[in-house]
């Protein structure tokens, strides 16, 4: 009984807990989404416009550091100069090219989820495959295609994928290529070596540190090439990306879905509540439960008002998430109001 009165407890606290973070969302919302789309749109531009001139021979970091000046973008900050794999890709191949090989990846990755969902109870399986088809969704956008965000999210969605039908070294493979296309899929390589550091599993945790020092000389020299092509007259950006935007900052992160997009706010708290139940749950597999809590922590303290578009990067593992948060709150209420599963399999409910 002491033990039942237990799981109790932390199961009602924990249902407050994710109350009262849906009321302070609902009280302090983000900005519009209009706002944020519109943001969104005109560092797309800016992309497209790097693209095409690059396809027509430009060279890449003087047509960046050009584009950049040219709408007033802070160029002297080097983050704001993006890496090349990703954007030189695009300008080396026609359009219909790379919007396939974009549609493939999101493909394949709702294909991957519903292979594996389909062993997971009913509720699980359901709410995984209808987030993740939010994420193919979300493709529908043409301006998607010169988004890093969209393709590192892919491709962390693709390795979480390996890792979940135990393939881990397609898993490192796939976060290799997040971490090149877009260097804010780190944080998801990062827990990725850990886990593999802490479970002795060597062979893997030697491919990411390897894969880690390629992606160091890669950025050193992009570093390098982005000094050269600076100049004395840039704009210095104004505050430090580390702008602690705190529930309201993951909130409009969160809002960057194709389903959520369309609907209230309110839907975008329940996302929220589901996720973070997801991550709490121990039935939740280990990378999708630390994929998922590390980009909340990073949303919660790095990015600008205008980069909610980086829920992109996070959306395919939060999809996972989303599923086990069910279970979990379906758990939790059970729990807190004292009601189990009648013995011998009987649907209906009794009291405890």
């Amino acid at each position: 009984m002491t033990g039942q009165l237990g799981v109790r407890a932390r199961a009602i606290l924990a249902l407050a807990a994710l109350g009262v973070i849906g009321i302070s969302a609902l009280a302090d919302p983000p900005a519009p989404v209009n706002a944020a789309v519109k943001a969104g749109s005109s560092d797309v531009a800016m992309f497209q416009s790097v693209v095409g001139r690059v396809r027509a021979g430009a060279p890449y970091y003087a047509t960046m550091g050009d584009e950049l000046r040219r709408g007033h973008y802070p160029a002297r900050q080097v983050f704001n100069w993006r890496t090349p794999l990703l954007l030189r890709a695009l300008a080396a191949v026609p359009t219909a090219v790379a919007a396939s090989a974009l549609i493939a990846l999101s493909v394949a990755l709702v294909v991957f989820t519903v292979m594996i969902m389909a062993r997971q109870p009913r509720a699980i399986a359901a709410t995984v495959v209808f987030m993740q088809s939010g994420v193919l969704m979300t493709i529908a956008v043409p301006a998607a295609l010169a988004m890093g965000e969209m393709w590192a999210g892919l491709l962390i969605g693709l390795s979480v994928c390996a890792y979940l039908r135990r393939r881990p070294m397609t898993g490192v493979i796939f976060g290799l290529l997040a971490l090149f296309v877009r260097e804010l899929s780190a944080p998801y390589c990062v827990v990725c070596t850990i886990v593999a550091v802490v479970n002795r599993r060597w062979r893997e945790a030697a491919a990411w540190l390897c894969g880690a020092s390629l992606y160091s000389v890669y950025y050193t020299w992009h570093f390098l090439q982005v000094r050269a092509h600076q100049l004395p007259s840039d704009l210095a950006q104004p505050s430090s990306w580390m702008e602690f935007g705190g529930l309201r900052f993951l909130l409009s992160a969160v809002q960057w879905h194709a389903w959520l997009l369309l609907t209230p706010i309110a839907a975008s708290v329940l996302a929220l509540l589901l996720v973070l139940a997801g991550i709490c749950a121990t039935k939740t597999p280990i990378h999708v439960r630390l994929a998922s809590a590390v980009y909340v922590l990073f949303f919660l303290i790095a990015g600008k008002s205008f980069n909610q578009y980086w829920g992109m990067m996070a959306w395919p593992t939060w999809a996972f998430a989303c599923g086990y948060g069910v279970d979990a709150m379906r758990e939790s209420i059970r729990n807190a109001f004292g009601l189990v599963w009648a013995p011998g399999g009987a649907s209906r409910l009794v009291q405890l």
